[in-house]
């Protein structure tokens, strides 16, 4: 049986494709507080850009995941996503932003009140 050049091209660019998709994967896991929405979206399975967005967005109102398992507080992400994930990801501790105005904590800081002599006196 003789093969023309013609009919290898459909198996040429399935190879290709295989290719180009193992060669997305993420050889180390990504960090779940850092990642942009780009990252998040290429590399996690079954995470598109809306839920991409979503992790970002919780991350932001709620702070750093302190786990992994806590990705499944984002709504549309559950058991099933994270362990088929799992190996992807990673949770490392990140450092409160500072917001001026606001303490690490995300209290306002006190002011230190200036001493004022009581009414009356002679000053």
């Amino acid at each position: 049986m003789k093969f023309s050049n013609m009919s290898c091209l459909p198996v040429a660019l399935l190879v290709l494709s295989l290719a180009a998709v193992v060669g997305s994967v993420s050889a180390e896991p990504i960090n779940l507080n850092t990642a942009d929405v780009a990252t998040l979206d290429q590399v996690l399975v079954g995470i598109g850009a809306e839920k991409a967005k979503a992790i970002v967005a919780y991350r932001q109102q709620h702070g750093p995941f302190k786990t992994v398992d806590e990705l499944a507080l984002v709504k549309g992400i559950g058991p099933k996503v994270i362990e088929r994930n799992r190996a992807n990801m990673r949770v490392d501790s990140v450092r409160p932003r500072s917001v001026p105005g606001k303490a690490a904590d995300g209290t306002r800081p006190q002011r230190e009140q200036p001493v004022r002599p009581p009414k009356g006196s002679a000053e």
